[in-house]
């Protein structure tokens, strides 16, 4: 029996799951992600009235990149054409009933917390590495409640000063306004600048982390890692790490990870445990099944 869905609403498609009471995925249906905000609406709703038909109360949640302002309920996101207005509402309305939102990385964090590589954990913290860096934390299966709703953009963090003068890196301009931000050489996009900077004629992550010749961007990668979850472990302090996204995938970034962590960690700590996601495509999708489910039960 359908017990919940969620949507996947990202830059370039949307794609809803529909999940049983043991979360086996019963039906998915996936659309492009329109341009204007409009037709955005529009077709948000429509996956929405899709999904129940599955089940006509079903739970559903919305997975989205950026964050809600909890006091104007306008959105912030540089991935869809919602930045300043009132999604989740705008969406709630036309469906004629509350619709659960959660940051795409939040959504991630959930969802392998309680159904895939963090069970077991106490505290679980996600952290996708792709385009950008970010994540959420989860403590005995529930996401920590926060303020702004920025809790886990983690590659928003300053880059280490030690760091920056030992190799003499570069303090670039982030998509966010600031200056210096950690996603800016350690996202993938910002790998592929570190190699540059470090003087290798690198076009993508995958040849980064092949080529023996770059060995050395990946050992100055590491340390930009290692000292970023290093202060985390001094303000969250996560039983273990759940890692997604496309870096994930690349050689050994566990090993590389843990080693830079251990080499920065204060004096007398221990080094959270580091494993890769087990939900693959649908984490997303059932992070956000998992929060709406949860809302409806009050």
């Amino acid at each position: 029996m359908a017990v919940a869905a969620g949507i996947d609403l990202g830059g370039t498609k949307i794609e809803t799951r529909v999940f049983a009471d043991d979360w086996s995925v019963l039906d998915t249906r996936r659309t492009a992600t329109p341009d204007g905000y409009d037709a955005l609406v529009a077709e948000v709703l429509d996956h929405l009235k899709w999904a129940r038909t599955a089940r006509s109360d079903i739970a559903v949640g919305v997975g989205s990149p950026g964050f809600v302002d909890r006091v104007t309920g306008t959105m912030t996101t540089a991935n869809l054409p919602a930045t300043g207005r009132p999604l989740p509402s705008d969406i709630s309305e036309a469906f004629g009933a509350p619709v659960t939102f959660v940051n795409d990385c939040r959504a991630f964090t959930l969802s392998e917390a309680v159904l895939g590589a963090g069970q077991g954990a106490r505290s679980v913290m996600g952290l996708v590495m792709g385009t950008g860096l970010a994540g959420g934390l989860a403590v005995n299966g529930v996401l920590l409640p926060d303020l702004n709703g920025i809790a886990g953009e983690y590659g928003h963090t300053p880059l280490s000063a030690e760091v920056v003068a030992k190799h003499n890196l570069p303090l670039l301009t982030c998509g966010c306004g600031r200056t210096g931000c950690v996603e800016t050489l350690a996202a993938g996009p910002g790998i592929v600048r570190l190699a540059q900077h470090l003087g290798h004629d690198a076009r993508d992550t995958r040849t980064i982390f092949t080529d023996p010749s770059c060995a050395p961007v990946l050992d100055v990668w590491a340390e930009i890692m290692g000292a970023l979850i290093a202060a985390l472990m001094a303000t969250i302090d996560p039983d273990r790490i759940v890692l997604g996204g496309g870096v994930s995938n690349m050689p050994d970034v566990t090993g590389r990870l843990a080693r830079a962590t251990d080499q920065t960690l204060l004096r007398g700590s221990r080094s959270p445990e580091f494993r890769i996601a087990q939900g693959g495509p649908e984490s997303g999708a059932r992070g956000a099944a998992l929060a709406a489910l949860e809302a409806s039960r009050g």
